[in-house]
């Protein structure tokens, strides 16, 4: 990188100074081919930062490993070397498209849930499977330093096995209901999205954060976030909370023909003057898209991974950006990290 703006390089035996942080590397390369699945790794080790202390620290080239164990310790390694030490790996976890022709079975059932397989694809929406981050949270929140005191751990030597990752954090509540609906569309239908609303409201009577009950469900539905144009037109959170449902009525009519559709207009015009729109209806899709919304036993209500069932725990880790879904494991101490 750096030979189009200078093309003196191109041929010349130079020594880089700059080093890109593994994790950037692993995200930028991650749907390139290699024959051996550890070399994902393996290659990207010299452009990176972690490039300094793999002859003398704990992660370093071995073959002798298998891929899983490979990319756990790669994790490892990228959680401990950051500047600012923390957890947002685990975001790139996602496994869906296997990226290597030769290794195109299902993931193992015993991968570690928190370790990304950098063999697959990562992307978002219902081709995926998964919702897309909530940004505006990511970016205002701070993370923490996540805090690793077990040293052992990095080496397999740890209390819970060489593929657990021993993490602080707050349980911020257990799931006691989940919607059915993993997208918006299916929540809309046939007067879903009514229905949630008012399961909600009978079994929350007052909201942890102050909020009126019907508010924060409403801003749920939009991933907490109202579309800059209803702000704009003045429209309140009250406001909003009254009139969203009755703009989903509308956008529900049927317009077969001339008459349908010109009376689905004057019925969405007081509607249009609130800010409802186009960009509304595009801001529900993207925040409700494969997500769940849930009800948790202190009272929160959230969109999260569609994967989650009641029973699952909603945690912040320190040193991860965003809140997660955690699944307790049977009988067994810890969990497994859902999304």
């Amino acid at each position: 990188m750096g030979s189009e703006y200078l093309g003196d390089l191109l041929g010349q035996k130079t020594t880089p100074t700059y080093r890109w942080d593994l994790q950037r590397l692993l995200s930028t390369f991650r749907q390139r081919k290699a024959t051996d699945p550890r070399d994902k790794v393996y290659a990207l080790l010299g452009l990176s930062d972690l490039n300094f202390d793999v002859e003398s620290g704990r992660f370093k080239v071995d073959y002798s490993q298998d891929v899983k164990t490979v990319f756990t310790y790669a994790a490892r390694a990228i959680i401990k070397r950051e500047t600012m030490s923390n957890l947002n790996v685990l975001l790139q976890g996602r496994r869906t498209t296997c990226t290597c022709e030769d290794d195109a079975q299902p993931q193992a059932a015993d991968w570690p849930s928190w370790v990304p397989d950098w063999r697959r694809h990562m992307g978002t929406g219902c081709e995926w499977g998964v919702g897309q981050h909530f940004g505006e949270w990511h970016d205002d929140h701070a993370a923490g330093t996540h805090v690793d005191e077990e040293e052992e751990e990095v080496v397999g030597e740890g209390k819970y096995g060489p593929f657990a990752l021993r993490a602080r954090g707050t349980i911020i509540g257990r799931a006691v209901h989940v919607s059915r609906h993993h997208h918006f569309s299916q929540l809309i239908q046939h007067g879903h999205l009514r229905e949630a609303r008012d399961k909600f409201v009978s079994m929350v009577s007052t909201y942890p954060t102050g909020e009126a009950v019907d508010t924060a469900f409403a801003l749920t539905m939009v991933g907490g976030v109202l579309p800059k144009l209803i702000l704009e037109e003045g429209t309140t959170m009250d406001m909003y909370a009254d009139k969203y449902l009755g703009f989903v009525d509308v956008l529900m009519m049927p317009r077969n023909s001339p008459e349908e559709n010109e009376l689905r207009q004057q019925q969405g015009m007081q509607y249009f003057r609130l800010g409802f729109n186009n960009d509304w209806l595009q801001a529900v899709l993207k925040a409700y898209c494969e997500r769940r919304w849930y009800i948790l036993d202190t009272g929160h209500v959230g969109l999260g991974n569609h994967n989650m069932q009641e029973g699952d725990v909603i945690a912040k880790l320190t040193g991860l950006g965003v809140p997660c879904v955690l699944r307790p494991c049977g009988g067994e101490e810890g969990y497994r990290f859902i999304g």
